[in-house]
């Protein structure tokens, strides 16, 4: 006895087929979108990391801009006080009590796992530093660049331009082992003299080219 179906429909292996490929593809959109270094992911670690640091540095120079003495300079007494009182902020490797002492600056100081300095005159800028990843290398975190010592190199290919400021240690290196000891040479002026001047990398201590 044979019967037969009427008004049932199925669905053939070829759409079947079809439509596991449109999923993976999706899934393979979504996956793409998500991570990698373009990715949604990355982009919020990002956005974190930029935050954090922003935060560390707006707590650094809120305590040096109230530790200006009568002279209108940096009373260092009076910063090691201030500085004390952000949580988590090292100087030497070590917390800032009673005992610390910065006899000089620029000082280098540390919060969040971020390196900051602090110039003679206030100011305050991030510190680009370089981590040991063995055979003799060295990855900036920043711009994700290595370097080894006795490389030659220009401060343009291995500094971020946000730390090219007028008032950076960066340019008063460049003016000061460029032979340049004109101060009131503008900083773009600075960058522009050096921009095919090489340097050698003689050491790498901490953090520090």
């Amino acid at each position: 006895m044979k019967t037969k179906m009427k008004g049932k429909k199925g669905i053939t292996l070829i759409a079947l087929v079809i439509t596991i490929i449109v999923l993976l593809i999706l899934a393979g959109v979504t996956i793409a979108t998500l991570t990698g270094d373009n990715g949604l992911l990355q982009k919020a670690t990002d956005a974190k990391q930029a935050n954090e640091e922003a935060t560390a540095l707006e707590k650094i120079k809120v305590e040096v801009a109230g530790s200006y003495g009568l002279d209108g300079k940096i009373d260092k007494t009076q910063l090691i006080n201030n500085l004390g009182k952000i949580q988590g902020l090292t100087y030497n490797n070590s917390a800032i009590d009673e005992n610390t002492n910065i006899s000089s600056l620029p000082a280098t100081v540390k919060l969040n796992g971020y390196a900051f300095t602090i110039s003679e005159n206030g100011d305050v800028h991030k510190i680009f530093e370089w981590v040991e990843i063995g055979d003799g290398k060295y990855k900036n975190q920043e711009t994700k660049q290595t370097i080894n010592v006795g490389d030659r190199i220009i401060y343009e290919q291995i500094i971020p331009t946000v730390a090219l400021t007028a008032n950076s240690q960066i340019i008063k290196d460049l003016k000061t082992y460029s032979g340049n000891t004109d101060l009131n040479k503008n900083t773009e002026d600075i960058i522009k003299q050096n921009k095919s001047m090489q340097w050698e990398v003689f050491d790498i201590k901490d953090g520090q080219i």
